[in-house]
């Protein structure tokens, strides 16, 4: 899926989750962790071509690496977000529901998405 449409899916659970505590900041802030995944490609310059297709829409497109990455961004934002009283646990399940989003729209195309990584066979 194009990064517009993640962008614009992730403003959407932004303002849903976390308009009435950050107002317009929850648009950038859902926009933001809506192309999160997608920043792979930052990598690229690194990889050869079939790491390339190994690592885009692997680990990041993956409930561990949202499990994993939703916990290590929530302790920074929590404190990022201490003066609208945000918690760990809100600022985790924010980010956690952003990505899935994100990764559940990623799954619908031909290339899928290997959402069971690093499991055999994906």
């Amino acid at each position: 899926m194009d990064w517009i449409t993640q962008a614009a899916l992730g403003a959407l659970i932004g303002e849903l989750m976390m308009g009435r505590r950050l107002g317009n900041r929850a648009l950038a802030w859902g926009a933001f962790f809506g192309i999160l995944p997608e920043l792979d490609v930052l990598l690229y310059p690194l990889l050869d071509t079939a790491r390339r297709l190994a690592w885009h829409r692997g680990p990041s497109h993956s409930l561990v690496g949202i499990a994993l990455g939703s916990w290590a961004i929530a302790q920074g934002l929590a404190k990022l977000w201490q003066r609208e009283k945000i918690s760990k646990l809100e600022a985790g399940g924010f980010v956690a529901t952003v990505w899935s989003a994100h990764v559940l729209v990623d799954c619908f195309p031909v290339g899928g998405a290997a959402v069971l990584w690093p499991l055999p066979g994906q």
